[in-house]
């Protein structure tokens, strides 16, 4: 039986999916939460540069889940050498003003050292603004995608339809569910991010992670609708 690949974006309500998956399928739950973010660029290009050439391969049977970058995996190709035919990868994206205002926000009041740009972050006293817009955080998901198409996904879910998009992770993980209770999204939207940005800040926040918004919206568009977007976005792409 292959290994199947269940990429926790952080701050997209991963730690009440993991929740569930334990609760569900713990046996064979494997957690790799071996995130090469937490290194300096120029150290993550070198590990990224071997898995390329040579993938570590996923535990037979099992979901592999956690904060990895999936080229671990998948190396240059499209699924991990001993995968087989029914290979399957998912992960949860969110809009990525509301994600980039959460993991500031978790950021702020959690220590974590032993990452490289957390550690940035806390010696220079930046500002949202700062921590947005600069490099270190530009394109959050095209990082963590580096090397990865977006057609070696099986399913995308979006947090802005997380009920659907749970119980069709664990439809494709191939987890029977009905036992188990989906869990409530945990995070507060009213507030959090859009009516405190004015139209220039979220126009150049848009620009920074252009990337990000084509994962996202690819996401929106193949997997969900789009009138699921945030309002600031939709008003954005009907201009």
């Amino acid at each position: 039986m292959p290994s199947k690949l269940f990429l926790h974006m952080p701050k997209c309500a991963g730690s009440s999916v993991k929740k569930m998956l334990l609760e569900c399928a713990g046996d064979r739950v494997v957690i790799d939460n071996d995130t090469l973010f937490a290194l300096p660029p120029a150290d993550r290009n070198t590990v990224i540069e071997a898995a390329a050439e040579q993938p570590a391969l996923p535990p037979p049977g099992k979901i592999v889940y956690g904060h990895f970058y999936p080229v671990k995996y998948l190396g240059g190709g499209m699924k991990p050498a001993s995968a087989g035919d029914d290979f399957r990868m998912v992960t949860i994206l969110r809009d990525p003003l509301e994600r980039m205002v959460s993991h500031y926000r978790f950021w702020q009041t959690h220590e974590h050292p032993e990452n490289h740009v957390w550690s940035l972050m806390h010696a220079g006293a930046w500002s949202f603004e700062t921590f947005a817009l600069g490099a270190p955080m530009q394109n959050f998901y095209a990082q963590y995608l580096t090397r990865i198409s977006l057609e070696q996904f099986t399913y995308i879910g979006i947090l802005e339809n997380f009920p659907v998009s749970v119980e069709k992770c664990m439809r494709v993980m191939g987890v029977s569910h009905e036992s188990c209770e989906i869990p409530v999204e945990n995070r507060t939207r009213n507030g959090i991010a859009y009516p405190s940005f004015n139209d220039d800040f979220i126009d150049r926040f848009v620009k920074h992670h252009a990337e990000d918004y084509a994962i996202y919206l690819h996401a929106v568009r193949t997997y969900h609708s789009m009138h699921m977007l945030p309002p600031y976005l939709a008003r954005r792409l009907s201009n």
